[in-house]
């Protein structure tokens, strides 16, 4: 029976983000603020799995992961001869 609903709400979690957005926000900031006061430990290890679900979304949806900050090049510093 779990494996049944779990796989239902597997499949249908796209449609329902794209939905409800707005609503499934304010809740998620609701429950996160009572959990990370409640419940730090608890809060560290869903931070930690979210993470994993975040990379798997941004890796299957083709959006790039920025790693660093692009790196300015360096010029070279040109001198100036003076012509005598």
């Amino acid at each position: 029976m779990a494996a049944f609903v779990l796989n239902t709400v597997k499949s249908q979690l796209p449609m329902l983000i794209e939905k409800f957005e707005p609503v499934l926000e304010s809740s998620l900031r609701t429950s996160l603020r009572t959990m990370k006061t409640a419940h730090p430990e608890e809060s560290a290890l869903f931070l930690a799995n979210w993470t994993k679900l975040d990379t798997a979304v941004k890796s299957e949806l083709g959006v790039p992961t920025r790693v660093g900050g692009r790196r300015r090049s360096k010029r070279t510093k040109r001198t100036h001869r003076n012509r005598k």
